[in-house]
């Protein structure tokens, strides 16, 4: 299979995610989506992050034709049910310390819309971490640095906010950070696009 020259939209304003799609080699456009990212009633971590990835790539299926889009979203479940991004530094490091000393899991929705076709694929990846012990004055330090206000969980695991992890489990390190590769690398194999 040749390297195809088909368009490809990133449905998302994150400098994370789009970093990950450069690194991997593709070439995309980024899209903001217009979504209310709200959790329906009795709605599940894999539920809700699924819905709002393929919210966020059909949001762009009438801008863009004849393209691929790629849509995602993420939250932690844990002690504190269910976590999107804090609203504030103070929410930031309350987010934090309800999971001191605790397991939690990322759950990080992917879709890709073919705007052509309109097939749809997506799929939801886990990450597994568990916090060490954790005192407030090292957590709100942490948050006066990096500033996560833009992460899940408030949670910069690619950064100093590593140091705050007893360990991290799961099959693809670009889910905790809020892109599924390797299930996105499947998908645009299933629309006949190549990385190389």
């Amino acid at each position: 299979m040749e390297k195809t020259n088909t368009r490809i939209i990133l449905a998302s304003s994150s400098k994370y995610r789009a970093d990950i799609l450069s690194r991997i080699g593709v070439k995309f456009e980024q899209f903001s989506p217009n979504i209310d990212e709200y959790a329906a009633d009795s709605e599940s971590a894999d539920q809700l992050v699924k819905r709002l990835a393929e919210e966020k790539a059909l949001s762009a299926r009438d801008v863009y034709q004849n393209s691929l889009v790629i849509g995602s979203d993420q939250v932690v479940s844990g002690p504190a049910g269910i976590l999107g991004k804090p609203d504030n530094l103070t929410e930031a490091v309350e987010q934090i310390m309800v999971h001191s000393g605790q397991e939690v899991t990322l759950s990080t929705g992917v879709a890709l819309l073919n705007t052509k076709s309109s097939r749809l694929q997506s799929n939801v990846d886990h990450y597994r971490i568990k916090y060490k012990t954790l005192d407030r004055k090292t957590v709100e330090r942490y948050v006066k640095r990096e500033q996560p206000l833009d992460c899940c969980g408030a949670l910069r695991a690619e950064g100093p906010g590593i140091n705050l992890l007893q360990w991290m489990r799961g099959n693809d390190p670009n889910t905790l950070i809020g892109l599924p590769v390797i299930y996105l690398c499947a998908m645009l194999e299933n629309e006949e696009y190549c990385l190389y």
